[in-house]
């Protein structure tokens, strides 16, 4: 099981003479997370997180710049909660609404009166579109897909209206598994 920790960048290093962290908002350039807007990620910013590692999720290129704003975008709305669409086996849409804990480490799927919570340390990756290695599953997967692949070796399939919504999808949710597991 991962554990939850601090991300890339330096670890209790110091910079003019006050600790990095995330509680205070300093982050390594001197500036405060806070007055960027930034969103916390497994305890650093999305302004200090490098993005370049998740640039091939995109179709279209994009500046680090671009990514991390397209990247804080997507946190504000996940956490306020969007709707979205499951996937089933049998390819119908079922409407949810979907949200993220403000410390981006539970992923919320809400359907009726139903919510499950799903603790992104669980999930072992997300993956855009119908790769090989999802050929074995029901669900008819295509380039507007995204699909969690979870621990327990269950998979849950989202669809999306546009591929670029699926990739930034995959990209959003792949950066902050990853900054659960440091």
């Amino acid at each position: 099981v991962a554990e939850a920790g601090a991300a890339s960048g330096r670890r209790g290093g110091e910079q003019d003479g006050a600790p990095l962290s995330a509680r205070s908002g300093r982050s390594e350039g001197g500036r405060s997370c806070r007055s960027e807007g930034a969103q916390s990620i497994g305890g650093a910013s999305v302004a200090s997180v490098s993005v370049k590692q998740y640039m091939g999720y995109l179709s279209e290129q994009r500046s680090p710049t671009e990514v991390k704003k397209m990247v804080k975008e997507f946190v504000r709305q996940m956490v306020k909660g969007r709707e979205m669409g499951v996937l089933r086996a049998d390819g119908a849409l079922k409407p949810v609404l979907c949200g993220l804990t403000r410390s981006l480490d539970v992923f919320r799927i809400k359907s009726g009166a139903d919510t499950r919570k799903v603790k992104l340390a669980e999930v072992m990756r997300v993956v855009h579109g119908a790769p090989e290695d999802l050929a074995d599953l029901e669900t008819p997967l295509d380039d507007l897909c995204s699909t969690l692949e979870l621990e327990s070796s269950e998979c849950i399939s989202f669809k999306f209206a546009e591929r670029k919504a699926a990739e930034l999808f995959t990209l959003c949710m792949q950066l902050f598994i990853d900054g659960q597991r440091r």
